[in-house]
């Protein structure tokens, strides 16, 4: 074994480690197929270990996705329907459902420094900032 295999076991053993004790990240959508979304209005997205889920509105999401390179498929998204109300519900309710729609269509997934940008069929875009780690 040469020293070059050896350093790069030991790199990716080291990465795997450091890539399993970082936060999940809480994703925010900021824009939809080109569309800015309200701050109080958006939807929420988190990824980890072959699972999706979030809020949209008041309502809760959850799903499963697998993930190979940049290729992505999100699947069996379920929603649970929560009792809300208040200034901006109809907005975030309207926000949540296109969201909810939109994912089971995205097909690919790339990083941009604090963005997560998920793409689908003809460019459509869901484009989250990086919230609070949970």
């Amino acid at each position: 074994m040469n020293l070059r295999a050896i350093l790069s076991g030991v790199l990716l053993a080291y990465a795997s480690v450091v890539a399993a004790h970082e936060p999940v990240t809480m994703w925010k959508l900021v824009r939809i197929g080109g569309d800015i979304v309200r701050s109080d209005a958006a939807p929420t997205l988190q990824i980890q270990d072959g699972r999706v889920y979030g809020t949209g509105g008041c309502n809760a999401y959850s799903g499963a996705y697998t993930q190979s390179g940049n290729r992505i498929v999100i699947a069996e998204l379920e929603s649970a329907a929560m009792a809300c109300r208040g200034p901006g519900t109809a907005e975030a309710l309207r926000i949540g459902a296109r969201h909810l729609e939109a994912l089971p269509g995205v097909r690919t997934v790339a990083r941009a420094g604090d963005r997560l940008i998920l793409t689908g069929p003809n460019g459509f875009t869901l484009e989250y900032t990086a919230g609070d780690p949970r």
